[in-house]
């Protein structure tokens, strides 16, 4: 016989609300007025992301500048090449799991090559995680229009994040599977069953396999449903979990000759944290941007006070726990950004919108009303999290400042590679995709390699030296800073910037400027052998 859930059958009947025949006209009005303002602040939040995603996903140059990266790391497995090798002048891949990449790939050989088609796959995980919160609030037993507000406030976040949502990143993605391994979570908290078990196995190794900090997550996923079903299930669960996840990698091992733990593992660890953030990471990750959210916290303890069931209290404070783990673990990196806390701000939503019912119960609000001071607080958060949309959109001189400077690299190309050479663009190495040239590199990656050899980790970078010296072009990024071993090949004194600084041509994202061509230097002698290179 199934268990009875406590919340369950108190969430249904505050959602169920007395028949609208014996309400009074002025509490119905009243209740009508604030379902239909909280369905308002679900579509502000949603129209102010969708108009940005709607104008800017074709943009044909880099939003944020390792878009053109993750582009090239799904070309190079539709080339059928691996995605970990040693570090050369083609190719040096970021150092996370291949997951988003496959998935990216897939999306290009069914959409066509270019940015579109990989913003539409964080268009739509975006999308589909507002869905699942507004799946899952209802579940909770919140009514329909507050079910709904619960997702405008994860749409709200769009500013919070650094306008993220629907970049060809990592982070979209990360964040819609972690959000469908909670929703499994809850529903096999409120009924075990085989299916269920077996999709959130399947998700938490998606996960990991999207973004290794994840197994942060696993780990709360397993206490969770040892609370609320057993350690005997929450062992188990780990160990499938933990046995799906070695074969993978021993696979991804056997498949790179090693590469695959030396970039995932290795690079990372190298880099540890950067402790003086810390403080700052946790006030921009919630604390101050999404206050609203801070509801989930006197909603478990309202579950707890009112006898609701402790594996709810237990699954969702672990969750919690393990969001913030996570959180801060990404926002001390070196090269952290406000993407970072796309996860804790998704979990945040989803705890509030879960425990709102118990919360609402407990301080005596009407069955199946929306209280207005809710509304309030949705409202100002709504209004907190507000930007300008306009300028998160590329002008149109952007867009053809980005056609005119391929038209010019592949014109400078076809002159270099007359005489031998040929063209480096590290950082925006998609460019000489576009242009028709054999990609290389990115600066960003190289940075992850010679951060972690500064702290310890032996790199052998000799795989970057250029094997034609003569006629060897550069296009780089004027300030950019060189490794010492490339560093002699170019005349730095000689940068010439690829654009006009009125047409708007830097990415909308991040603090990078637009790249400059720097000309090669003449008479250079490279010696080859494996250097251990350190940052300069």
């Amino acid at each position: 016989m199934e268990r009875a859930d406590p919340a369950a059958l108190t969430s249904r009947n505050a959602a169920d609300g007395p028949p609208a025949s014996g309400e009074a006209p002025a509490r119905r009005l009243e209740r009508l007025g604030a379902g239909a303002a909280a369905l308002i602040l679900f579509l502000i939040p949603l129209w102010r992301f969708l108009r940005v995603a709607a104008a800017r996903f074709d943009y044909p140059f880099d939003l944020e500048w390792v878009e053109g990266g993750v582009l090239l790391h799904a070309q190079r497995l539709l080339t059928g090449h691996s995605l970990y090798a040693a570090p050369s002048l083609d190719f040096i891949p970021f150092m996370y799991t291949p997951g988003y990449y496959a998935l990216v790939a897939a999306v290009l050989r069914l959409g066509g090559s270019g940015y579109a088609a990989a913003r539409l796959c964080s268009i739509a995980a975006t999308l589909g995680t507002g869905a699942l919160v507004a799946w899952t609030a209802r579940r909770a037993g919140n009514p329909a229009p507050l079910a709904l507000a619960w997702a405008g406030l994860w749409f709200a976040s769009f500013s919070l994040s650094g306008f993220f949502f629907d970049l060809a990143r990592v982070d979209a993605v990360l964040t819609f599977v972690l959000m469908g391994a909670m929703a499994v979570l809850l529903e096999d908290v409120r009924r075990p069953r085989r299916a269920t078990f077996a999709l959130l196995v399947l998700l938490a190794v998606l996960a990991v396999l999207v973004k290794q900090n994840t197994v942060v997550f696993c780990a709360a996923l397993a206490a969770g449903l040892a609370a609320a079903s057993g350690w005997r299930r929450g062992a188990a669960f780990a160990a499938w979990t933990a046995g799906a996840l070695a074969l993978v990698v021993l696979a991804l091992q056997a498949g790179s000759d090693g590469w695959f733990w030396f970039y995932t593992v290795s690079v990372p660890r190298s880099h540890g944290v950067e402790w003086s953030s810390l403080v700052d990471a946790a006030r921009a990750a919630g604390l101050g941007g999404l206050p609203i959210a801070w509801l989930a916290l006197p909603g478990l303890a309202a579950l707890a006070r009112a006898g609701g069931p402790p594996p709810v209290w237990r699954a969702l404070a672990l969750l919690l726990a393990a969001a913030f783990a996570a959180d801060l673990g990404m926002t001390g990196h070196q090269w952290s950004f406000d993407n970072v806390h796309m996860p804790l701000h998704a979990t945040l939503v989803l705890a509030v919108a879960v425990t709102a019912p118990a919360l609402l119960a407990a301080i005596g609000s009407r069955r199946g009303a929306v209280p207005a001071w809710l509304v309030v607080g949705l409202a100002l958060q709504v209004w907190a999290t507000g930007f300008d949309a306009a300028g998160q959109i590329p002008p149109r001189p952007a867009r053809e400042a980005s056609q005119r400077v391929v038209r010019r690299l592949a014109a400078l190309a076809a002159s270099a590679e007359s005489r031998g050479g040929r063209i480096l663009a590290p950082e925006f190495p998609y460019l000489l995709a576009q242009a028709g040239l054999r990609p290389c590199f990115h600066a960003a990656a190289l940075s992850d390699l010679l951060y972690a050899s500064r702290h310890g980790l032996a790199v052998d970078l000799s795989g970057l030296l250029p094997t034609a010296r003569s006629g060897l072009a550069g296009y780089l990024r004027g300030e950019l800073r060189l490794p010492p071993l490339l560093a002699p090949a170019f005349d730095r004194s000689r940068a010439a910037p690829l654009g006009d600084d009125a047409e708007g041509w830097p990415p909308l994202v991040g603090m990078h400027d637009r790249p400059q061509r720097l000309v090669p230097g003449r008479g250079v002698q490279l010696a080859v052998g494996t250097p251990r290179v350190t940052d300069p």
